[in-house]
């Protein structure tokens, strides 16, 4: 069998969630082409699915090696480091990869991510900040930036925080159960930043902190309209 009909193999027992046989098919086609791209990245995509963060940034390290300067690869390493406790490290891959790409809101959404978990509170509000001015219709980065600064007591940001991500859904806050003073920290929820501009066309991006890849209009109402306790 050729490497690339291997290749698609596994990638249908990856969209099957067949971690452990897409990996097996992902190593066939590395031991005939050890340095093919998409193989690499897929497996590392398994590796993430199954949580061995470890195998995930060693197939990340190869990744980064063979395509230096590539930000959407530290980006990645960044989140497997950031699931395996390395916090740190992760840091400094999304730093790096602001530096590469300093246009590109996602790259600051994905590092004030991390900065919020790491307890830079304000760090990560300077970043959700630039993410916005980047991309004025991040609702993710708006609803985000919003929770923080409620934690920080910033108590009219948040409200208007929260108001712009609400626009940006299309979510009606007069349909809801909840009124805004009601709609504290324990109806909404964090989401992780999304990454729309720089999937690879083969083996999409499927990397995420902690978070589901919301991929529509109507999917990002639905997901709004859950983060404030409204089910449809």
């Amino acid at each position: 069998m050729s490497a690339e009909s291997l290749y698609l193999e596994g990638m249908v027992n990856f969209r099957a969630e067949a971690y452990e046989a897409a990996i097996k098919c992902f190593d066939k086609v590395l031991s005939l082409q050890p340095t093919h791209t998409e193989s690499l990245y897929a497996r590392a995509g398994s590796y993430y699915k199954m949580q061995q963060f470890g195998e995930a940034i060693g197939d990340f390290d190869q990744l980064i090696s063979q395509h230096l300067g590539n930000a959407s690869y530290l980006s990645e390493r960044g989140i497997a480091l950031y699931m395996d406790g390395q916090q740190a490290q992760a840091l400094e891959d999304f730093d790096k990869a602001v530096l590469l790409e300093p246009a590109n809101g996602y790259r600051y959404a994905s590092r004030a991510y991390v900065k919020d978990a790491t307890g830079d509170l304000q760090g990560a509000i300077a970043d959700y900040e630039k993410a916005i001015e980047l991309d004025p219709k991040d609702a993710i980065s708006c609803n985000n930036k919003g929770m923080i600064e409620e934690k920080l007591g910033y108590l009219s940001q948040s409200k208007d925080s929260f108001a712009q991500a609400d626009q940006l859904v299309g979510y009606d806050a007069a349909q809801s159960r909840y009124s805004a003073d009601d709609r504290s920290s324990g109806e909404r929820k964090q989401a992780a930043p999304k990454d729309d501009k720089y999937q690879n066309h083969r083996a999409k991006s499927y990397l995420g902190i902690i978070g589901s890849v919301i991929t529509s209009k109507e999917a990002r109402k639905e997901f709004y309209a859950f983060l404030k306790g409204r089910f449809r």
